[in-house]
Order: C-alpha cells, then sequence, then structure tokens
C-alpha cells in the first residue's frame, strides 16, 4: 500500500481505530493490573478474603472467624459439602493454608 494512494478519508478511519485500540489495550491492562494488587492484598492484609482466594472450590456461603492470634487465625466454614474448619497461618507476610477438615454434625 502506498500513502499516496490513501484518501483522506480512510486515512482518517484508519487513524481513529488506531486510537481506539490503543486505548483498549490500555484500559485492559489497568483492570489486570487492579486485579492483581487486590488479589495480592487479599493475600496479605486480609485474611478474611485470603479464605475464599486459597479455597475457591469449596464455594464457600459464610465465614466465621473463631480465633485470632498474631500469625494465625482459625475460621469455621459453612460450604457446599457442609462445615469445614480452616487455619490460616501467615508466613512470611501471607497468609497460607495450614489445614482444613471436615466437621461432622451427629444428631442423637
Amino acid at each position: 500500500m502506498h500513502i499516496a494512494d490513501v484518501s483522506k478519508g480512510k486515512h482518517s478511519d484508519i487513524t481513529i481505530w488506531a486510537i481506539v485500540a490503543a486505548l483498549v489495550f490500555i484500559v485492559f491492562f489497568s483492570l489486570v493490573a487492579r486485579a492483581s494488587l487486590n488479589l495480592q492484598g487479599a493475600l496479605t492484609h486480609k485474611p478474611d478474603l485470603a479464605v475464599y482466594v486459597l479455597l475457591p472450590e469449596e464455594d464457600i456461603t459464610e465465614v466465621e472467624l473463631l480465633r485470632e492470634l498474631n500469625q494465625e487465625r482459625d475460621y469455621l466454614l459453612t460450604t457446599k459439602n457442609g462445615m469445614k474448619f480452616a487455619k490460616l497461618r501467615q508466613v512470611d507476610g501471607e497468609w497460607t493454608l495450614a489445614t482444613i477438615e471436615d466437621l461432622r454434625d451427629e444428631h442423637l
């Protein structure tokens, strides 16, 4: 394609589409960067959110904090498969899942 063969209208269309594509590109990667910052914040500063992030397959509907220590937190979780006990531990500034146990509901 020769630049001399491009009409003024065609050149304007190409320019507008290039600007739109650049804006879409910038917005997309800005949203991805923001989401990764939110995820990092959940794993380091907000352990209550870290429970949801660390256990996505459990379909957690309710979280109750049972005990809070400096580097450890115990939770009672209501999931699709019943009640579970989860213990989160902070290692190197990041919350990790230490243990998870199924709780049995026994009726007498």
